[in-house]
């Protein structure tokens, strides 16, 4: 059975088939040319064995992308404890009760994680994303602790 946009005895991709749009896929052929790295063989994509260091080069941004993920959830949450732990800390200190304070510590805490998740995927590097993620969760909390010895 053939496909609905192409019609009987006309090659895919040859831009003679019936209903044929560019949102239909189609494959290399004598109009199409194949995609670098590609050959067309009876109309069946292969990959080129020649082509070997592009596909090892492939495996480097699936590495970054899930740094970036890791960064974007771990590092993230740490960002976002010690905003959370620094707010709460703060705003008692300002007299504010203290369950109004981590109720509004908490509240904002969800909108800096949410955009310090959006920034982990924004980051020109994912070293900075994660050495501004964790090292600012860090002084962050540090500040925190030093700001609750200082209240008692």
């Amino acid at each position: 059975m053939q496909a609905p946009n192409v019609r009987a005895g006309a090659a895919a991709g040859d831009g003679a088939g019936a209903g044929d749009d560019t949102s239909s896929f189609r494959q290399a052929g004598p109009s199409r040319p194949a995609a670098k790295g590609f050959r067309s063989n009876a109309g069946i994509m292969q990959i080129n064995p020649i082509n070997d260091h592009a596909m090892a080069a492939a495996a480097v941004p699936r590495l970054q992308i899930v740094s970036r993920i890791a960064a974007g959830v771990v590092g993230g949450y740490a960002f976002t404890w010690g905003f959370v732990a620094l707010s709460i800390a703060l705003l008692f200190a300002a007299r504010l009760e203290f369950h109004d304070a981590e109720a509004l510590g908490t509240i904002t805490g969800f909108l800096v994680f949410l955009t310090v998740f959006l920034w982990a995927f924004a980051a020109a590097s994912v070293a900075r994303a994660w050495a501004v993620l964790v090292v600012g969760g860090a002084l962050m909390a540090g500040a925190a602790s030093l700001v609750q010895r200082a209240l008692l």
